[in-house]
C-alpha cells in the first residue's frame, strides 16, 4: 500500500466527447457541468467518464479516487462511483442519508469519506469502503456552506466555506475545531483575509508548503500560512492569463499549477512556485470546468497519507483529483 496522492490535467473538443471510450489511463480528469472526462498529459482529449445526467449526476463537483474506482460528488446530493478500468458505472457509493448538494471530499487516516453537503451547512462522514453513512463529522463552528475540503499532513482536515468567505480547520479523526492563531470556532482562515471572497472548491498545498486557495469572487489565488492561517501573498495575480472564477487545481509533473478557471471555460497553467502564467493548457468544451485530477505520479508534489485501501482525487469547478500511491497537490 503507497500513502500519497497527486494531481494531473484536461482539456477539448466537445463534440469528440461522445464517441471517445474513457481511458484509465488518461493523465487529468476534470469535473464539469457537462460531467467528466478524461485528457492526457499534453490535455489532449482522452475520452468521456461520465456524462451529466448519466446516474442522475448534476454537475460534477468532487472526484476522488477509491480502489480503482472514481467517486463523483454533485449536485445530485449523492456520491457515485465508476470503475476506472472499464468506465462502467457502479451506481451510488454513499447511502442512508441525503447528502443535499455535495461537494468537496477527502479520506481519513482511519478509512472514512468525508463529504461537504453544501446544502445543509454540515460535513458528513461515510464508510471508506462500504459508503455507509456513518454520522455528522462537523456541524456549526463557522459552517455554512462548505465546498472544497483537503487532508493536510497535519492530520487535519481542511474546508472552504463558501458563504463565510472563510477557511476551517478540524481534526480529522475526532472532528475538533482547530482554529487558526486569533480566531474562533473551527476557523482557521478568517472571513475575507487577503481579499477572500467566497472560495470554492480549489483548496490545496503548494509546493513551498503555503495554503492554496482559489478565491472564486476574488478571480486570483491566494497563499495563508499553514500553520497559522495568515495571509502571506496572492499567489495568482487578479486576473492573470484571463484568470476568472477559479476552481479545483492540481499539478503537473514539473510542478506547474493547473487551475480550473470555470468564467473562461478552460484549464490555466502557472508556474507552481511563483504564480506566473505560463499558458493555457486546456479548454474543456461546452462545460463550465470545475475541479482537474491528475493521475500520474510526480515525485516532487506534496506527499498526502493515504487509508489502506484509497485513492485521492480532488474537486472544484474545475477541481485536482488525488490518486492513491502517488504524490499529489490537492484542491479540495
Amino acid at each position: 500500500m503507497h500513502a500519497s496522492f497527486r494531481a494531473r490535467r484536461y482539456f477539448l473538443a466537445f463534440a469528440l466527447m461522445i464517441a471517445l471510450p474513457f481511458s484509465a489511463q488518461a493523465g487529468f480528469i476534470v469535473a464539469s457541468s457537462s460531467g467528466v472526462q478524461s485528457f492526457d498529459n499534453n490535455g489532449g482529449y482522452s475520452g468521456l467518464v461520465l456524462g451529466n445526467g448519466s446516474g442522475g449526476l448534476d454537475t460534477a463537483h468532487g472526484l476522488l479516487l477509491s480502489g480503482g474506482n472514481l467517486l463523483i460528488s454533485g449536485n445530485n446530493n449523492s456520491v457515485l462511483s465508476v470503475e476506472l478500468g472499464s468506465g462502467m458505472l457502479n451506481g451510488s457509493f454513499t447511502s442512508g442519508v441525503n447528502l443535499s448538494v455535495a461537494r468537496g471530499m477527502a479520506f481519513t487516516s482511519d478509512g472514512r469519506l468525508l463529504v461537504s453537503a453544501y446544502g445543509t451547512g454540515n460535513i458528513l462522514s461515510f464508510s471508506g469502503l462500504s459508503g455507509n453513512y456513518l454520522g455528522v463529522f462537523a456541524s456549526g463552528l463557522g459552517l455554512s456552506g462548505p465546498a472544497g475540503m483537503t487532508r493536510g499532513v497535519d492530520g487535519n482536515i481542511y474546508v472552504s466555506d463558501f458563504n463565510n468567505s472563510a477557511i476551517l480547520r478540524f481534526d480529522e479523526l475526532t472532528g475538533a475545531a482547530r482554529p487558526g492563531a486569533g480566531q474562533t470556532g473551527a476557523v482557521f482562515v478568517a472571513s475575507g483575509s487577503g481579499g477572500l471572497n467566497h472560495p470554492n472548491m480549489g483548496l490545496g498545498f503548494g509546493l513551498g508548503g503555503e495554503l492554496l486557495v482559489s478565491n472564486f469572487l476574488g478571480n486570483n489565488v491566494l497563499a495563508f500560512d499553514s500553520l497559522t492561517g495568515a495571509f502571506q501573498r496572492t499567489f495568482i495575480a487578479t486576473g492573470s492569463g484571463g484568470l476568472r472564477n477559479p476552481q479545483g487545481f492540481a499539478s503537473d509533473s514539473n510542478g506547474n499549477l493547473l487551475v480550473a478557471s470555470q468564467g473562461t471555460g478552460s484549464i490555466l497553467r502557472y508556474d507552481g512556485r511563483t504564480g506566473q502564467f505560463i499558458d493555457k493548457f486546456a479548454d474543456t468544451g461546452a462545460g463550465s470546468p470545475t475541479n482537474i485530477i491528475n493521475v500520474s505520479p510526480n515525485p516532487d508534489m506534496t506527499a498526502v497519507p493515504e487509508p489502506a485501501t484509497i485513492v485521492l482525487f480532488g474537486s472544484g469547478v474545475v477541481s485536482v483529483l488525488l490518486v492513491r500511491g502517488r504524490r499529489i497537490l490537492r484542491a479540495g
